[in-house]
């Protein structure tokens, strides 16, 4: 059984890089960029190429795509997943002021298909063979 979760343990090392890898070039792949994200499209017209540059410089778009993801990936193994351009609060600080309320959806929502696993289950059993026992399997 320890081989068992070992070796899918060091499954899922690649598996999540490449997922990693996917999400990151998905990201950049979206039309737009941040920039424009952050800017009012008013102000946009308005200011000068050289500090829309700076700004693209601040927050590394500069660079070549693999540095970026280096850079994102130690990023978010340290815990700083960057600021929200909408609120400009760190995004982990928005994510843990949300948590309690996913947490208590998440129990909520096993609570009840616990429930109704296990209903359906014995009803299943116990009209075994029948059409309900049939289309609870299928289902």
């Amino acid at each position: 059984m320890t081989q068992y979760i070992v070796r899918r343990i060091l499954i899922s090392i690649p598996l999540l890089f490449g997922i990693s890898i996917i999400t990151f070039i998905i990201i950049n792949l979206a039309p737009g960029d941040p920039i424009s994200a952050m800017v009012n499209p008013l102000e946009e017209a308005v200011l000068p190429s050289y500090v829309l540059e700076e700004m693209k410089k601040s927050l590394g778009l500069d660079k070549p795509m693999p540095v970026r993801y280096v850079i994102w990936l130690k990023e978010a193994f340290t815990g700083n997943l960057g600021y929200s351009y909408h609120t400009k609060q760190p995004v982990l600080q928005m994510v843990l002021g949300r948590l309690p309320t996913t947490i208590s959806l998440m129990v909520s929502a096993h609570a009840i298909g616990i429930v109704l696993g296990i209903t359906l289950g014995v009803i299943s059993a116990i009209r075994q063979y029948s059409k309900m026992d049939f289309s609870l399997t299928v289902a």
